[in-house]
């Protein structure tokens, strides 16, 4: 069972983690805080483009997630119905073979008693 969750889980796309932006032409070259009438700071654009991206991509990892999350959910609760269904069915079971039993019992204690 282990195994066909791990496959099933394998063969499903896992969003690719996008590639960094390449520098944009007049950019800065690295974050830059700026105090001057009011705190500020100033990022370049390729890396703001790239926070932007992975925002995105995690985004699509959690729904990618969250949708395996609620498939493993509804198997988790079949499981445990078919568990349930096979305790109660393992119990009459076991009560049909008591009283076939005592039956079968009954029967031969009587038809010993009467060949008699």
């Amino acid at each position: 069972m282990i195994f066909l969750l791990l496959g099933t889980a394998l063969a499903q796309d896992i969003p690719t983690k996008p590639e960094p932006n390449p520098p944009v032409e007049n950019q800065c070259e690295e974050t830059t805080p700026i105090s001057d009438p009011c705190s500020a700071v100033v990022v370049p654009t390729s890396q703001a483009a790239d926070l932007l991206q992975i925002e995105i991509w995690g985004d699509q990892v959690y729904r990618h997630y969250q949708t395996d999350l609620q498939a493993w959910q509804i198997k988790e609760q079949a499981l445990n119905a078919e568990n349930k269904k096979l305790k109660r069915t393992i119990w009459i079971r076991a009560g049909e073979a008591i009283v076939i039993g005592f039956a079968a019992g009954y029967i031969t204690y009587h038809t010993i008693q009467e060949t008699r």
